[in-house]
């Protein structure tokens, strides 16, 4: 069998091509597509399925927007109630830039997650290795 990516003759049991490291796809995940998917449902706004099936870059990623949602938008209704209430326009300004930031990065995460569960439902989703997590 031929590597993918280089075209180096491997073995049929290799789960990586050994000269460039290419996972051989068509192998399965040893996770679990039933546990994705209630990761997913359940705790998707953390990343808690990215990080099951390995991909801890992209799971400290939605965490960062959640943070990001919460912290730059959710508390920048602070600066604008007291900004409103005391006429100042300019902390109610920019309170509402901050708001509106972290409301764009909700939306982000929320779309993310809903093509993820999707991806997860279908088993198109793969793990770190490459490997399809297709196995309920």
């Amino acid at each position: 069998m031929l590597c993918p990516n280089c075209q180096n003759e491997i073995s049929m049991e290799a789960k990586a091509c050994p000269k460039c490291g290419q996972p051989i796809l068509g192998q399965s995940s040893p996770k679990s597509r039933t546990a994705a998917t209630l990761l997913c449902l359940f705790f998707g706004v953390l990343g808690i399925h990215r990080f099951y099936v390995g991909k801890t870059g992209s799971g400290l990623a939605q965490l960062g927007l959640l943070l990001f949602a919460i912290f730059g938008g959710g508390l920048a209704i602070v600066p604008m109630v007291f900004g409103a209430i005391a006429g100042d326009m300019g902390a109610f300004a920019g309170g509402g830039v901050a708001y509106l930031a972290g409301l764009a990065s909700g939306l982000i995460l929320s779309f993310w997650i809903f093509v993820d569960l999707i991806m997860v439902i279908c088993g198109i989703i793969r793990d770190k290795d490459g490997r399809r997590v297709d196995r309920w």
